[in-house]
């Protein structure tokens, strides 16, 4: 039985058509909303007889959301972010139909990786962080913080289990840049006298954000007892290099307490690095 969720897909289609002409066209980013909203909301359904995933994953479907990204973020200029409210709604959207269209579904796991849907949220996630690094992270929109945290969504889901999407996003260094989200967008006491409902999505964007650190690392994988040397040897090597350390361990800060200020070391920068590095090594066991 043909999905009807076809009919949307090719909604989608016809805005997106109409957003190369014109990306500035609200009534056409409104028209993809609706038409990814329904679509998103019923690949969450698990009673439905049809089977929705595979009839999408095998349709334009990948190709279109890889495209409504492209038209975004390049209507936005260098900022590389969707601008307008109606764009961000949009790709918030569309984000959700990725997640759930490859959730559990690795036939449809490759085709967003075929399509640049794991790139472009790529793009976006690093497009955030250039931004935040170099602004007031605290003043960032929900709009926003929703859009980031729904891109760590779709990685984790496209990712977890899947080695083709782990391993690329490993090499793009997705994990460096989403630790440098979560723990600037999300530091433990900071919610103390913050708006409640921008603190939910800060916490649920830590929230996935160290999941899919932890899927990055492995740390899914049962443990199946003592590893054997020969697979010890191929064990991949860290995630992180020393310069992530401070990253790392802001989650502390709030705990810390004040201590009065110390000499800078007497050695030179580079073996400072050297230390750190066998800090680092020393958090990593």
């Amino acid at each position: 039985m043909a999905s009807p969720l076809l009919a949307q897909v090719s909604s989608l289609e016809s805005a997106r058509a109409a957003l190369e002409a014109n990306p500035n066209a609200a009534g056409d980013w409104q028209l993809a909303e609706v038409a990814a909203r329904t679509i998103a909301d019923s690949l969450r359904s698990r009673s439905d007889p049809i089977d929705h995933k595979t009839q999408l994953g095998e349709s334009s479907l990948p190709r279109t959301v890889a495209g409504f990204f492209k038209i975004a973020t390049t209507a936005a200029g260098q900022a590389g972010i969707p601008s307008s409210t109606a764009a961000k709604t949009a790709v918030y959207e569309l984000l959700r139909v990725g997640a759930n269209l490859c959730s559990d579904h690795n036939p449809n796991r490759q085709a967003l990786l075929d399509a640049g849907v794991v790139a472009s949220v790529l793009d976006m996630l690093n497009a955030y962080w250039q931004r935040i690094s170099t602004s007031d992270s605290s003043r960032l929109p929900v709009d926003d913080l929703r859009l980031i945290k729904t891109c760590i969504g779709i990685l984790l889901n496209a990712s977890l289990g899947y080695e083709p999407i782990r391993s690329t996003l490993i090499s793009s260094n997705a994990p460096l840049t989403i630790l440098q989200l979560a723990s600037t967008l999300y530091v433990p006491g900071g919610w103390v006298h913050g708006d409640v409902e921008e603190w939910k999505w800060r916490s649920g964007l830590s929230s996935w954000g160290w999941t899919a650190i932890s899927n990055f690392k492995g740390d899914d994988n049962e443990d199946d007892g003592p590893t054997p040397a020969t697979q010890s040897e191929a064990k991949q090597p860290p995630l992180f290099e020393a310069e992530a350390l401070s990253l790392l361990i802001t989650a502390l800060s709030a705990f810390i307490p004040k201590l009065p200020p110390q000499e800078p070391p007497s050695f030179d920068r580079g073996t400072c690095q050297d230390f750190v590095r066998s800090d680092l090594e020393v958090l990593n066991h």
